[in-house]
C-alpha cells in the first residue's frame, strides 16, 4: 500500500534515476576503458612486433639462426618464429614449457594475414599454452622476399584481471553514489510532498465546506501560484454558496412549514426537489432523491402514468388531482396527488409540481366505519330475524299452545341474550379503545386473580370433561392492572380455549417471570389456527371457523377486546398455533404493570 503514496513513488523514482544514471555512466566508462586499454595493448604489441622484425631484418646472424631470437630478446610476450610453410621454428613459451614439437601453424588466421602482408589481431585460446591469447604476426623479409613469419602474443588473463578490478571499482562507486543520494532524495521528496499535502489539506477543507482558511505554500513558484488559484476558487465558491444558501433558505422556510409532501420533477421525469414531508411519507432521505427518476422513487405505475401524461399532454388542465395507493416501506398508504405544470416552454413542460396529501387515515376511518356497520348489521340480522319470526308465530296463535309458546319464548330469550352479549362486547371494546379514559390500576396478587378466573369457567370445564392445568410462581407476584379489563381479556382467552378444545382435551394456564416481564399463557390442544388466518384473528367480528363460532354463541369481538385491553397496559398479546395441534396465546406485561416490592 505504501507504494501508492506519492512520496514513496517520488523517492524511489529519484533513487532509480540515480541508480540508472550511475549504472549507465559506469557501463559506458567501463566500456571505454576496456576498449582503450585493449587498443593500447594491441598498439604496443604491433610496435613491439615491428621493432623486433626490423631488428631481425638488420641482423644476418638472427636471420640465419632464428632460434637465437627467442633467446636474446628479453620480453614477457610470447615470440613464435615460423617458416613460410607454417613450421614452427622457435617459440620461447614452448621452450620454457619443455615442448620440443609444435604443430604446423599454416592454418592460423594471423599466419595467413602476415603472408598477405595484411596483419590482423586474433584473439583465441592457445592449444600450446592453453590460455586465451592475443596474436599479431608480420612477415620477416630478406632481399624483399619473406623468409619467416614473426608472431607476438600475450596472455589476456592479466587484461581481464585489470578490467575486473576496474569493474568492481565502478560498481562500488555506484553503490556509494546511491547511498549518498538517499538523504538528498528523501529531502527533495519530503519537500515536494509536503507542499502537495498542504494543497491537499486545503482542498479537503474546501470540499468539507470550510472556505475561510487560506492555503499557504512555501517553495517553488508553481506551487505558490497553485495555492493562490485555490484560494481564489474558495472565495468564489464562498460567495456563490452564500447566495445559493440564502435563496435555498427562503424556499425551505416556505416548504418546510407544509404538512403536505411536495415533489418537483423535470421534463425527463427526474426529481429536482422534494420537501421533508414528502420524504417522511415515502420513508426516504432527501439526499437520495436528487436526480433520480420518479419511478425509482415511488415505484408506482399509476403515478408514473399520471406524471407521464402531464409531461406529454400539453392540452391537459393546469391543475389535476388523482388518488393513488402506495405500497412503500411504511406500508400501504393512500394519497391525494395534485399536480401542476409550471414553467412551460413552447409545447414542452419544464417542471411538474406534485403535492401529496396523505389521506390514509381518512380512508381507514371510512373503511372501519363501513366494516363496522356491515359487521354489526350482519351480527344483528340473525337474532332480529329469529325474534321477528318468533313474534309473528306467537301473534298468529302459537301463544295459545303452551309448549309452542314456551319454545318460541326460549328462542327469543336466546337471541336477546346474543344481542345483549354483542352490545356488551361492543361497549367493552369501545372502553378499551378509548385512550382518553384513564386506566384504574389496582394492586392485585397474581395467584388469587388467576384462580378466580378458573373458578368462573370450572363448570364449563367439567361439562366438557377437559383436563385443566394451572402453573403459577410460588412466590407472591403483584400486578398493577385494571381488574375489569384484564379479567375480560383473560376470560375471553380461557373461554375460547375451552370452547374450541374437544371434549376430554387439555387446557393449560401458565404464568411466569421472564426478562423482567410477566407472561401469562393460555394453551390448548384444539384444532389450531391456519397460518393465513393468524394475522386477522384480532380483527373485529373475524372468526377463524365461522359456522362453529356462531354455534357456540361468539360475537367475534373477544380477541379484539383482549388485545386492546392488554395493549392499554403497555403489554402485547401474541399467538402461536399449528393446525391440528392447538394454539398458545401469550400475554406479556411489562415491568411497569407490576408494582416494585
Amino acid at each position: 500500500m505504501f507504494l501508492r503514496k506519492f512520496f514513496w513513488k517520488l523517492f524511489l523514482s529519484l533513487l532509480l534515476g540515480v541508480a540508472v544514471s550511475a549504472l549507465l555512466f559506469g557501463g559506458l566508462l567501463y566500456r571505454h576503458l576496456h576498449d582503450a586499454t585493449l587498443s593500447d595493448l594491441k598498439e604496443n604489441l604491433r610496435k613491439e612486433a615491428e621493432m623486433l622484425g626490423a631488428m631481425i631484418t638488420s641482423s644476418t646472424d638472427l636471420i640465419q639462426d632464428p632460434r637465437r631470437i627467442t633467446q636474446v630478446v628479453p620480453t614477457r610476450d610470447r615470440i613464435t618464429i615460423m617458416s613460410i610453410d607454417g613450421t614452427v621454428l622457435a617459440d620461447n613459451w614452448a621452450e620454457r614449457l619443455g615442448k620440443e614439437a609444435i604443430e604446423n601453424h599454416a592454418g592460423r588466421p594471423e599466419f595467413k594475414a602476415a603472408l598477405q602482408e595484411k596483419p590482423v589481431y586474433v584473439q583465441r585460446v592457445s592449444v600450446t599454452v592453453e590460455k586465451e591469447m592475443l596474436y599479431y604476426a608480420i612477415p620477416v623479409k630478406a632481399n624483399g622476399n619473406p623468409v619467416y613469419v614473426l608472431r607476438l602474443s600475450f596472455a589476456l588473463a592479466t587484461f581481464y584481471d585489470l578490467m575486473t578490478g576496474i569493474r568492481n571499482f565502478l560498481i562500488m562507486a555506484a553503490l556509494i553514489t546511491m547511498l549518498l543520494s538517499l538523504p538528498l532524495a528523501y529531502a527533495i521528496s519530503r519537500s515536494i510532498t509536503g507542499q502537495i499535502n498542504r494543497l491537499r489539506d486545503g482542498a479537503r477543507r474546501v470540499a468539507a465546506g470550510d472556505l475561510s482558511q487560506k492555503i499557504t505554500v512555501q517553495g517553488s513558484q508553481e506551487f505558490q501560484e497553485l495555492a493562490v488559484d485555490f484560494n481564489s476558487m474558495a472565495d468564489q465558491l464562498r460567495q456563490t454558496i452564500a447566495g445559493i444558501q440564502q435563496e435555498h433558505s427562503r424556499v425551505e422556510a416556505l416548504l418546510s412549514k407544509m404538512v403536505e409532501g411536495v415533489l418537483a420533477v423535470d421534463r425527463n421525469g427526474k426529481a429536482v426537489f422534494a420537501n421533508a414531508a414528502f420524504c417522511n411519507m415515502m420513508g426516504l432521505k432527501t439526499e437520495k432523491l436528487q436526480g433520480r427518476s420518479f419511478l425509482e422513487i415511488t415505484r408506482n405505475d399509476d403515478l408514473s402514468e399520471f406524471i407521464s401524461g402531464l409531461v406529454r399532454d400539453t392540452s391537459a388542465k393546469a391543475l389535476e388531482a388523482k388518488e393513488i395507493k402506495f405500497f412503500g416501506p411504511l406500508g400501504e398508504k393512500d394519497f391525494s396527488v395534485q399536480a401542476s405544470r409550471i414553467q412551460e416552454e413552447g409545447d414542452h413542460v419544464d417542471t411538474v409540481l406534485l403535492v401529496f396529501h396523505d389521506i390514509t387515515n381518512i380512508r381507514r376511518v371510512e373503511q372501519v366505519r363501513k366494516d363496522f356497520v356491515a359487521n354489526v348489521s350482519h351480527e344483528l340480522r340473525t337474532p332480529l330475524t329469529a325474534l321477528k319470526g318468533s313474534t309473528e308465530l306467537l301473534l298468529d296463535g302459537a301463544y295459545e299452545n303452551r309448549e309452542e309458546c314456551r319454545k318460541f319464548l326460549q328462542i327469543m330469550d336466546k337471541q336477546l341474550q346474543n344481542i345483549h352479549n354483542l352490545v356488551s362486547d361492543m361497549l367493552k371494546l369501545a372502553a378499551a379503545e378509548d385512550t382518553r379514559a384513564p386506566i384504574r390500576r389496582d394492586q392485585v396478587e397474581l395467584k388469587p386473580f388467576l384462580f378466580e378466573m378458573v373458578a368462573l369457567i370450572e363448570p364449563l370445564i367439567r361439562q366438557k370433561h377437559q383436563k385443566f392445568q394451572v402453573s403459577v410462581p410460588d412466590d407472591p407476584v403483584y400486578m398493577r392492572i385494571d381488574t375489569a379489563q384484564m379479567s375480560d381479556a383473560l376470560m375471553n382467552l380461557l373461554d375460547n380455549a375451552i370452547k374450541y378444545t374437544p371434549d376430554g382435551g387439555t387446557v393449560d394456564l401458565k404464568a411466569f417471570i421472564e426478562k423482567e416481564s410477566l407472561l401469562i399463557q393460555v394453551a390448548d390442544n384444539g384444532p389450531g389456527i391456519s397460518p393465513d388466518q393468524i394475522p386477522r384473528i384480532f380483527e373485529r367480528f373475524y372468526r377463524a371457523d365461522k359456522s362453529r363460532a356462531r354455534a357456540m354463541g361468539g360475537t367475534g369481538l373477544g380477541l379484539a377486546i383482549a388485545k386492546h385491553a392488554i395493549e392499554s397496559h403497555g403489554g402485547t398479546l401474541q399467538v402461536q398455533s399449528e393446525t391440528g395441534k392447538g394454539s398458545t396465546f401469550t400475554i406479556r406485561l411489562p415491568q411497569s404493570a407490576m408494582p416494585q416490592m
